[in-house]
C-alpha cells in the first residue's frame, strides 16, 4: 500500500508526504500511549504536554525520524544494488571479451545497449544513473580525455543534493 502512494524521488530524498503521514501517525500513537497507556508516567506526561510548542516539537521529531528511517532503508537498498551491479558488470565484461573487436564508438554503443538490457531497478538506481552518465559522456566526447572532470562534477552534484536532502532533519535538530 505504501508503494502505491510512494512519490518518485531520488534515493537520497525521503518522500515528504510519506514522512509527514507516518510521523503524524507515530505522534498520535505516542500521545495515545501517554494518555491511555497501561502505565501512568506523570513526568513524561508533563514534559510532553507542557505547552502547545511541545506538541509540534514531538510531531517534527517523529517526521524527522520517519525521514531518517526511509533514508536508511533506501541506502541499504542502494547498497544491495551496488553488489548486484558488480556481478552484472562482470557478466558484461565477459560478454564483451567474446564479442568481436570493433571501433570505440561501436563499443560504447554496445555497452550502452548491454546496460539498458538490465533490470529497471538496477538501471534506475544511483549506480545505474552514474554508469549511464559515464557512457553518455564517453559517447559525446568519443574519448576518455575529460572523463575525470565529468565524473567529479557528477559527484559534486550528487553530494550537494544529498546534503540538501537533510534540511528537514537539520531544522528539527
Amino acid at each position: 500500500m505504501i508503494r502505491k502512494f510512494r512519490q518518485p524521488v531520488a534515493s537520497y530524498q525521503a518522500p515528504i508526504v510519506w514522512s509527514v503521514a507516518m510521523g503524524s501517525l507515530l505522534c498520535l500513537g505516542y500521545y495515545a500511549l501517554i494518555e491511555y497507556g497501561p502505565v501512568s508516567l506523570p513526568l513524561l506526561e508533563r514534559y510532553s504536554k507542557c505547552h502547545a510548542v511541545a506538541y509540534f516539537t514531538f510531531e517534527l521529531f517523529f517526521i524527522a525520524l520517519c525521514s531518517l528511517v526511509y533514508k536508511g532503508l533506501e541506502s541499504n537498498r542502494q547498497h544491495q544494488l551496488v553488489k548486484k551491479s558488480k556481478s552484472t558488470i562482470e557478466d558484461i565484461r565477459i560478454a564483451k571479451s567474446d564479442a568481436p573487436n570493433v571501433g570505440d564508438t561501436d563499443q560504447i554503443r554496445w555497452l550502452e545497449a548491454a546496460w539498458k538490457s538490465q533490470s529497471s531497478e538496477l538501471y534506475t538506481s544511483l549506480i545505474g544513473c552514474r554508469i549511464r552518465e559515464v557512457l553518455s559522456l564517453l559517447a559525446r566526447n568519443r574519448s576518455i580525455a575529460h572523463l575525470n572532470e565529468g565524473c567529479k562534477s557528477a559527484s559534486d552534484r550528487d553530494a550537494d543534493a544529498q546534503h540538501d536532502s537533510y534540511a528537514l532533519v537539520r531544522i528539527v535538530t
